[in-house]
């Protein structure tokens, strides 16, 4: 091969070169932009329910509708529930779960005739202190051993509330299990100390007032006052019998 021939192959090498070179950059290109056209992932999944497995089969969670209730579930390895979330037509409830599957803390936005807004603590049988803010906006605090079937309709165990009223007033109130109760309030106007029987009527009270009057009530079993015993600022005492119209019977002096 002599020179002209050696310089000939040269030049067509070199232009196969950039002519494959120009080739393969075409087709990696048009591929790359093939990928970005290719149809992508559907961006929405409808269903009623939805379940998640662990790699050997275990459902280990879920997410459904029943009736007008969203539930959302994750469990254990041994498929024990452990946390849950239920969002209902008047609010959203927050719980975890014990090893057999019963609520120990609940954060409950779902009103009651009392809380607004709660946070629950359970033992293995009962409800037993309760942080929320009253449906005025007020926050309270209850101790108590309710029933975890109370929702049943059984009657509801012990109870201590604490409760920061309006204008400045505290109020605390004791439960027994048969309904017997006691409510002390501390207002502007003086504390008050009250009794009330298992059918919630008013036994007894006895309260100072701001100008220094101190005052004993009895009822009866009605709640009607039947008997009033007051000792005004200068020491005096007096007191009323009363009937079961409210009228004056007797009185000294």
């Amino acid at each position: 091969m002599n020179r002209k021939q050696y310089g000939l192959v040269v030049v067509l090498a070199i232009v196969a070169g950039l002519a494959g070179g120009g080739i393969s950059s075409q087709f990696f290109t048009e591929q790359y932009v093939f990928a970005e056209k290719s149809p992508s992932h559907k961006k929405v999944v409808r269903s009623e329910k939805f379940e998640l497995v662990d790699n050997t089969g275990t459902t280990r969670g879920s997410l459904g509708v029943f009736k007008d209730t969203v539930s959302l579930l994750l469990c254990d390895k041994n498929q024990r529930g452990r946390f849950l979330v239920l969002v209902e037509e008047h609010g959203a409830t927050l719980c975890l779960l014990d090893k057999n599957a019963k609520s120990w803390v609940s954060l409950s936005e779902v009103p009651s005739s009392f809380f607004a807004h709660s946070l629950t603590f359970f033992d293995e049988k009962h409800a037993r202190i309760k942080i929320g803010m009253l449906q005025t906006g007020n926050p309270a605090l209850e101790l108590m051993d309710y029933p975890l079937d109370v929702a049943k309709g059984k009657p509801e165990g012990r109870k201590i509330d604490l409760t920061l009223l309006d204008d400045d007033a505290l109020g605390m109130r004791l439960r027994d299990r048969n309904g017997n109760q006691a409510m002390v309030a501390v207002t502007s106007a003086g504390p008050v100390l009250s009794v009330f029987n298992e059918i919630g009527k008013q036994g007894a009270w006895i309260g100072t007032a701001p100008n220094g009057n101190t005052a004993l009530s009895i009822n009866d079993m009605n709640g009607k006052q039947r008997a009033v015993l007051k000792v005004n600022t200068t020491g005096n005492p007096s007191l009323w019998m009363l009937d079961e119209n409210g009228n004056s019977a007797w009185s000294a002096p």
